[in-house]
């Protein structure tokens, strides 16, 4: 198996941010200097470089401007119907000039809008009405853009004529006069927290993972999984699954996976023998898993870390376990589906050694590890954490790049430029569902739903549990993971934690049934662009997606009843939590894939499965229930052992020796 090839340059999530050939160079060096300036402004402002020029600022106002650019780059590369422009028209540069006139006047004026907003309203009305309408038809051209938009409007008629709604979802009255100046301008709206978080932390993190791949990042961690994995069955599949986790936890985007490592995976899989359908899930749902992956976790870990008032840290711990049972679980069905399929270990020969890639992969190592080191052990801000670690990688890029990618200075303006560029999106996305969030606040939604989801579960956590996964798979299937987990956070999370449920559990629920949406059926956006790289039928890879990514749907309610694998409570309890859980991955996957060493009976296949659901139960919280995990774990593990025959390979390796 030669080493796979692996594009040098930082995928897109979407290709829509490219100006048509048809287009005025002017106008695509404005966009460029725009996207310049949204990656460098937010820098400056994550650096902290404003006040130590003494610059007094409000934070809305770097918030402004990189709305403001975001919004310039949106409406000079898309067209009205959403589609990468192939010609400049003139109500797009008129839309781009009043964006920039608008966003540079709330930019500077800032601090004197805020201080009338109440006792100058035709002033912030205006104002505030072209920030949300300019936002808005941003919204609409920007991917998914429509669905959100159609929320959006519902939400607006919401507050204007809530107060006629009967019943518990009654809202409080509100005009349009008095609704614009809030959402347009409002700290807790359009400039509120998710946007600060995109403007600061998840821009630096898109920074470093740009300079990554442009030293050949992508190359390294597809040679460091092949290595990993050479000589096992199923190589090339297993290949997938661990490069895409390691790129997971520097991207975090579904889309951004399954383009940049599909390409070179999928067809791997398929001369391997994996079946078109069976190679395109295995890649959904690896890639699907990056948004599961500390530290970034698809920017939101950091949106999470807000909300529940604590550290980061303690959000990339708790998600530790379930993004492992999560990567365990698929591991071990391709292992299985490689059994069953006979898919032979590959010839090995030609991927240089471990060693040899760990050797020039430390420019990659180093900077990772410095990143972990100054957010954990140094409790540094993640932001700057993550500039810090970008400049570790250009200067050890600068000298020595992977497999001869070395960082060039003139690298440097189009990393900024393309990291601008994939920013804008959720620039614009996180400033709507910011307005979502104060539309809620204003009319009093959040807390009303919250007592009609408590009305619909009847008092019973696991029905209202039940409720949420729906909802949060239903919303899924055309929001982005961002304004998908902000929404759910607001909406849904207080009526769980009023039911008891520990408040980290609650977040981490929603957020893993929201991104489930990406691999389920009807619109599974992971798994049919899959299938298109893999040419096989969409519906069939979608399915198959859910087949193998099934402990996504299992694992959320275990930490709800068992925070366990959250690592909250003794460690004792969750090393013997996770254990069991484990042992219940791996005989609930050999029982529905009826394989371990050779096909399984039905009898068989039974057993291992109520051995393996029994122990996916939260049998800790019940009394002596340590215990019984431990003795149906070990159970567990011997019947497996019986099945593989180890105790006779090993008399007859030893009798051989």
């Amino acid at each position: 198996m030669s080493a796979p090839e692996t594009q040098a340059s930082a995928p897109k999530d979407t290709e829509v941010l490219v100006i048509g050939s048809g287009g005025s160079r002017v106008l695509k060096n404005i966009a460029i200097a725009a996207a310049f300036l949204t990656t460098f402004v937010a820098i400056l402002w994550s650096a902290g470089a404003f006040w130590r020029l003494g610059l007094q600022l409000y934070g809305e106002q770097p918030m402004a401007a990189i709305l403001g650019f975001a919004l310039i780059i949106i409406f000079l590369t898309i067209d009205y119907r959403g589609e990468p422009k192939q010609k400049i028209s003139i109500p797009d540069v008129g839309l781009a000039a009043l964006t920039a006139a608008v966003f540079f006047y709330v930019a500077v004026s800032y601090a004197a809008l805020t201080e009338n907003l109440y006792f100058n309203p035709w002033q912030t009305f205006i104002t505030g009405g072209l920030v949300v309408v300019l936002t808005a038809e941003g919204m609409r051209r920007c991917a998914g853009g429509a669905s959100l938009l159609i929320i959006f409007i519902l939400f607006i008629i919401y507050a204007l004529w809530g107060h006629l709604v009967p019943g518990p979802l009654q809202g409080r009255s509100t005009s349009l006069f008095r609704l614009l100046p809030i959402l347009g301008l409002d700290s807790s709206a359009v400039f509120g927290n998710a946007l600060e978080i995109v403007g600061t932390i998840v821009i630096a993190f898109v920074l470093m993972g740009q300079f990554l791949y442009i030293t050949g990042g992508g190359a390294f961690f597809t040679d460091l999984a092949a290595s990993l994995m050479r000589g096992q069955r199923g190589a090339a599949a297993k290949i997938s699954v661990i490069s895409s986790a390691l790129f997971g936890t520097i991207s975090g985007s579904v889309v951004a996976n399954v383009t940049s490592s599909g390409i070179i995976t999928i067809p791997m899989m398929k001369r391997a023998g994996f079946k078109a359908h069976v190679a395109g899930a295995i890649e959904a749902v690896a890639s699907n898993g990056g948004q599961m992956m500390p530290p970034v976790m698809g920017a939101v870990s950091f949106l999470m870390a807000d909300y529940l008032g604590v550290p980061y840290s303690q959000i990339i711990l708790a998600a530790s376990i379930p993004a492992a049972l999560y990567f365990f679980s698929l591991y071990m069905h391709v292992d299985l589906e490689a059994a069953k399929e006979n898919i032979k270990a590959e010839d090995p020969s030609g991927l240089p050694p471990l060693g040899t890639i760990l050797r020039q992969g430390m420019i990659f190592v180093f900077p990772l590890g410095l990143l972990l080191f100054l957010m954990f052990q140094l409790n540094m801000a993640p932001e700057t954490a993550a500039l810090i670690s970008t400049v570790c990688i250009i200067v050890l890029g600068y000298f020595k790049g992977y497999r001869g990618q070395k960082l060039k200075l003139a690298d440097i303006p189009k990393a900024l430029v393309d990291t601008g560029l994939q920013a804008s999106q959720i620039i614009i996305v996180c400033a709507i569902a910011g307005m979502l969030v104060s539309v809620m606040n204003v009319t009093g939604l959040d807390f009303a739903l919250s007592l009609l989801l408590l009305h619909l579960g009847g008092g019973s956590l696991f029905l209202l549990l039940l409720t949420t996964a729906v909802i949060c798979i239903i919303l899924g299937l055309s929001l982005p993971t961002t304004t998908l987990y902000i929404l759910l956070a607001t909406l849904i999370v207080p009526s769980l934690i009023k039911l008891g449920t520990l408040p980290i559990a609650a977040h981490m629920f929603v957020f893993y049934f929201g991104i489930m949406s990406f691999v389920t059926p009807p619109v599974a956006i992971a798994s049919f662009t899959a299938a298109n790289i893999a040419n096989a039928d969409p519906m069939k890879t979608g399915w198959m997606s859910c087949y193998f990514g099934w402990v996504a749907y299992i694992v959320p309610f275990l930490f709800i009843y068992s925070p366990a694998l959250l690592m909250e409570g003794s460690p004792a309890v969750i090393v013997i939590t996770t254990l069991g859980v484990t042992v219940g991955i791996v005989l609930i996957s050999v029982a529905t894939m009826g394989y371990l060493r050779t096909t399984l009976s039905w009898p068989k296949r039974a057993v291992a499965f109520v051995l393996g659901a029994a122990l996916m139960c939260p049998l800790e919280t019940a009394d002596g229930g340590l215990l019984l995990e431990v003795a149906l774990s070990v159970l567990g593990l011997v019947l497996v052992a019986a099945e593989l025959q180890v105790l006779e390979r090993y008399r007859r390796r030893r009798a051989a020796a």
